[in-house]
């Protein structure tokens, strides 16, 4: 039997993600929407701008698909930061070609869409850049990448603002985008006191804004202080973000390192160079620098919680063991959250386990140079 009203509340609510396709407007109790549809309400009274959702409203609600699988979330919001030249940019850029080209980035799929890179350089300083990577990558024509010819401006005060840039984006994109890129932070801030709290908080707000107008993920680049390993500035700047990522030189090899994730877990870290492409340079991966696995916990620096980490999940089968599953056992043998959660990161970046996606769940299992980390030493001593 059809509902009175049923299909116009699925076609309003369809706006927040819902496929009402997939709904039927006579249901027959099992969709939980309807129970939503069913529950008293008070009158809507016209002109707020505020919208409230239950808690069985956001469980219908799907979840947030990845941009970048396991390093940016679709529709969030991300900062990048590092010591001045160190490579971000052309690291940026070579995201906005892999989101535009739908071509992996470091083996890690991708949403393909528009791309929309806001850069204070201006146009004419991207040509060399661009011309380059398009060689490397074998590509050609348009490819749904798009720049400014003059950074959005965040600040108090200047122009053009956001409400402009959207005008823009409305205007001139043939769709919208799902990457904006916008380099610099401190440029778009027109001068305003970056160390000031409030003026930072209100610059986050307008990307937050136009995150909002468009639905795109915005990924904004910062500096760090020469040698130093945060970001500058308030510290309302990581407050803010879903995402916040590093980029560090050593060697002649930079990082990319995870600082933070709102509702991601971390990634492990990503190793590249920038290499001579025609009049420019372009990013290469590069494998993670070699460890000497000898002897095996000293050498390596595995410390007593990491090794109790890494025992509960051998423990557990040592091989395709959830993420969930392994905290929990972790949990009881008195490993708190937090603990166990950099003792998985370090366990990552040392090689030690390795993980893959499944789904939903990420899979975890003892690598080779685990299991040497655990066995006894040469002497017989435990390690």
């Amino acid at each position: 039997m059809k509902i009175p009203g049923y299909a116009v509340f699925l076609r309003r609510e369809s706006r927040h993600g819902y496929d009402v396709n997939e709904v039927e407007d006579d249901a027959t109790g099992s969709d939980p929407l309807l129970r939503v549809f069913r529950s008293p309400r008070l009158a809507v009274e016209p002109g707020s701008s505020i919208e409230l959702y239950d808690d069985l409203t956001i469980e219908c609600r799907p979840d947030q698909p990845f941009l970048v699988e396991g390093i940016l979330a679709y529709g969030s919001l991300a900062g990048m930061f590092g010591a001045p030249n160190v490579g971000k940019s052309h690291l940026l850029l070579d995201l906005a070609y892999a989101v535009a080209t739908e071509t992996p980035w470091f083996g890690r799929a991708v949403k393909q869409g528009a791309v929309l890179y806001v850069t204070g350089e201006g146009v004419g300083g991207l040509k060399k850049r661009i011309m380059a990577i398009k060689d490397a990558r074998n590509v050609v024509g348009r490819t749904g990448f798009t720049t400014a010819n003059e950074i959005v401006q965040i600040g108090a005060h200047g122009r053009p603002n956001v409400n402009e840039l959207v005008k823009a984006i409305n205007a001139q994109m043939h769709e919208l985008p799902v990457l904006i890129i916008i380099d610099t932070l401190s440029q778009a801030m027109g001068g305003d006191n970056e160390n000031d709290a409030g003026a930072m908080n209100a610059a986050m707000r307008q990307l937050a804004a136009l995150r909002d107008a468009t639905g795109a993920t915005v990924l904004v680049a910062h500096h760090s202080p020469w040698n130093g390993n945060r970001e500058r500035g308030s510290t309302a700047f990581r407050a803010s973000l879903d995402t916040l990522l590093q980029v560090n030189a050593a060697l002649n090899v930079i990082t990319l390192s995870c600082e933070k994730q709102r509702d991601l877990e971390k990634f492990t870290d990503i190793h590249f160079r920038l290499v001579r492409r025609l009049d420019s340079v372009v990013v290469a991966p590069e494998a993670a620098p070699e460890r000497n696995l000898r002897p095996p916990n000293v050498a390596i620096g595995l410390t007593g919680r990491s090794d109790t980490v890494l025992r509960v999940l051998q423990g557990l089968g040592g091989e395709a063991v959830p993420t969930s599953t392994w905290q929990q056992a972790c949990n009881a043998v008195r490993v708190p959250g937090s603990t166990f959660h950099n003792a998985r990161l370090r366990l990552l970046n040392l090689g030690f386990i390795t993980k893959v996606h499944a789904g939903v769940n990420i899979l975890n299992s003892v690598s080779a140079a685990g299991i040497a980390a655990l066995a006894p030493s040469s002497n017989g001593a435990p390690t």
